[in-house]
């Protein structure tokens, strides 16, 4: 494992980040949706592919 983490959101495509600063790119996935629709994120879903 190389300490990378990679995303695929169907909506902005795929993401790699360091697998410590997840966080911060669900929090700006979570900014990307919520400040133009002006909706609130109470939940994320993911899935684990292998």
């Amino acid at each position: 494992m190389d300490g990378n983490t990679t995303l695929f959101d169907p909506n902005f495509g795929e993401f790699t980040v360091q697998s410590d600063q997840i966080d911060d790119l669900f929090r700006s996935l979570a900014n990307r949706y919520s400040n133009p629709n002006r909706q609130h994120f109470t939940t994320v879903t993911t899935q684990k592919v292998t």
